[in-house]
């Protein structure tokens, strides 16, 4: 696993949005979409806010890898599924504090169980 370089994991955590992507079983990759990322312990982690069910997620879960663009980096990435508890309450504590400006109800929606259910690490690959 290769790591983010401290210039890298700032960008995730003074960059609101970032665009995202997964490899298909076809060899394509799915549309890219935007959605938030957070910086913990020098590792990055997504969430679909859709659970499971989002389709960059279905294809990050299948193959367990896709492509990130934020500020200067475009990096092809592997996802790494997050289940422990200690560090999902940090993950959404993360994303409450840096996404704090936003309204309550869009923020929430990253804390929800599906969301939770649908937490990856994003490594550069």
């Amino acid at each position: 696993m290769s790591a983010w370089s401290p210039a890298e994991l700032d960008t995730f955590g003074n960059t609101d949005e970032l665009q995202i992507s997964s490899d298909r079983g076809d060899g394509e990759r799915t549309a890219p979409i935007t959605i938030w990322a957070v910086p913990v312990g020098g590792q990055v982690y997504v969430r679909s806010v859709r659970g499971r069910k989002g389709g960059w997620f279905s294809g990050a879960k299948a193959k367990g890898s896709g492509h990130v663009q934020i500020g200067a980096i475009d990096r092809d990435v592997t996802f790494e599924p997050v289940s422990d508890p200690q560090l999902q309450d940090q993950i959404s504590k993360a994303y409450q504090d840096k996404y704090a400006r936003y309204a309550k109800q869009i923020v929430d929606s990253t804390l929800s169980p599906q969301a939770l259910q649908a937490t990856l690490r994003v490594d550069p690959s």
